[in-house]
């Protein structure tokens, strides 16, 4: 595969990635002034999103981690014969 062919074939994934993300932003913004919204609120309404959105999701990934894992819902057994099976 030649780099003019690799690339060709990056930028056709990253373009078929991206195309429905665009698409459902078109319309939302379309739908938001049809509401009422200026383009200057609808860029504030996505930005408190966003930062909800990884303000939430941050530490629902953090916190397993520090705990130990996927096993950190489990209760620690109180003694070996009790261990989980």
């Amino acid at each position: 595969m030649t780099a003019r062919s690799a690339l060709r074939r990056y930028m056709l994934v990253s373009f078929l990635t991206w195309l429905p993300l665009g698409l459902a932003m078109a319309a939302q913004v379309l739908l938001m002034t049809e509401r009422g919204l200026s383009l200057a609120q609808i860029g504030l309404v996505t930005t408190v999103f966003s930062i909800v959105t990884v303000s939430l999701e941050l530490p629902t990934g953090g916190w397993p981690t520090s705990w130990g894992g996927a096993w950190c819902w489990r209760p620690r057994p109180r003694s070996p014969s009790r261990a989980w099976r």
